[in-house]
């Protein structure tokens, strides 16, 4: 366990750069506080470049595909009162209203209706890590009940 610890320990020092104390052999090693700009400097490779972010989604055009195989563009309007949807899978277009909540910076809760249908959807858009969890919701037909599907999905601003 020791040759393990003075391994790791002298990776850390290695690449980091860091100076490391060695541990005892019943100690842990300690996490490091190193940034990520740091260990890019120190490896010689850049650090990664935050995402742009959208601060309004009026006027913004979104590619979203979901983990059951759906996939839309989503064209807001310029006043960001409509979104236009395109089934990417059939072709289909829809153009509705919708309602745009800014949470955070690069965090929208976006809702519709779809009358064609029945559909209620809502996206937690998250333009820092290009993912969305959305729920569809809609009456069953067969059952009779409301039915409120979770999925998640990944998203891309265009321009």
């Amino acid at each position: 366990m020791r040759i393990i610890t003075s391994a790791i320990t002298a990776l850390a020092i290695g690449v980091l750069g860091v100076a490391a104390a060695q541990p005892a052999a019943a100690e842990a090693p300690q996490p490091s506080s190193t940034s990520v700009q740091q260990v890019a400097k120190t490896t010689k490779k850049p650090a990664p470049k935050p995402q742009s972010v959208p601060s309004t989604l009026a006027g913004r055009v979104v590619d979203v595909s979901f983990d059951n195989g759906a996939a839309s563009t989503l064209t807001f309007s310029a006043d960001g009162k409509q979104v236009s949807y395109v089934d990417v899978n059939d072709g289909s277009v829809s153009t509705v209203a919708v309602s745009v909540v800014k949470n955070a910076k690069g965090l929208f809760l976006v809702t519709w209706y779809e009358p064609a249908t029945g559909y209620t959807v809502s996206h937690l858009q998250n333009y820092n890590t290009g993912t969305l969890s959305s729920t569809w919701t809609y009456l069953d037909p067969a059952t009779g009940q409301y039915v409120v599907e979770p999925h998640q999905g990944t998203l891309k601003l265009h321009g």
